[in-house]
């Protein structure tokens, strides 16, 4: 099959009402895999987590099974730098990926795979959740997952602190002391690492990104930028784009 004839079948995909997820989504993630293990499972266990997939199952693949099989391992890619963005080592993501991949291909059955991917989904939520309270108390390590959660919104360290439940002067010693940072400077270089990776993507905008990560102030946002990296962000997504 030649490049015409491959980007007609794609066109036709399209035409069909193929459209894979949103960017937006993807970086939901983290507001997914930050979720309190039981809020999770809740979440899981509705029918709408999993309404999505129906678009592909016969688009992906040329079987159900294949399609959804195909599905998930899409799913498992995003779930797996998520988990590695969030903090857990990248060789473990990257080697429990692909032992979920493996066993996929073992399954039979629709409901056995989507069984598998709650278990993926809760599998790396408690990775993450397990690394942050290994690393810090409770309330700090709240906050940071807090602050992931929140990280598409527009998140303010006096919500952060009223989510953990503590005094503001106390609350701020305590993340300081066991982060090095003051929770503003911490939650600011979140956002700031998350709009440089998404501005070295091609398709997105300054102003995207800004109002993706809860910027109601594009001038601030590129203020914000410029001060943490030294160049404006509509710079430094040209000179992402002029790289070889």
């Amino acid at each position: 099959m030649n490049m015409a004839e491959i980007e007609k079948v794609v066109y036709r995909q399209l035409e069909a009402g193929l459209i894979h997820h949103s960017y937006d989504n993807e970086t939901r993630a983290y507001a997914l895999l930050s979720m309190d293990p039981e809020e999770l499972v809740r979440f899981l266990n509705r029918d709408t987590f999993f309404d999505s997939m129906e678009m592909y199952t016969t688009l992906l693949g040329p079987t159900r099974i294949r399609s959804i099989k195909n599905g998930l391992i899409s799913y498992l890619t995003l779930v797996c730098r998520t988990a590695i963005r969030a903090g857990v080592s990248t060789e473990f993501s990257y080697g429990l990926s692909d032992f979920y991949i493996n066993y996929m291909e073992t399954l039979k059955s629709e409901p056995e795979l989507i069984q598998l991917i709650k278990d993926i989904t809760l599998h790396y939520n408690s990775l993450i959740h397990r690394g942050t309270r290994s690393q810090y108390s409770k309330p700090v390590a709240s906050a940071l997952r807090m602050m992931r959660q929140h990280l598409y919104e527009t998140c303010k360290v006096k919500d952060i602190t009223a989510g953990v439940g503590l005094e503001v002067h106390y609350f701020s010693s305590l993340f300081k002391r066991e982060t090095g940072m003051s929770p503003g400077k911490y939650l600011n270089d979140l956002k700031m690492a998350e709009a440089a990776r998404l501005l070295s993507l091609r398709e997105n905008t300054v102003t995207y990104v800004a109002t993706s990560l809860g910027y109601n102030d594009v001038a601030h946002f590129s203020k914000a930028f410029k001060k943490q990296y030294g160049i404006s962000p509509k710079n430094y997504s040209l000179q992402d784009r002029l790289a070889p």
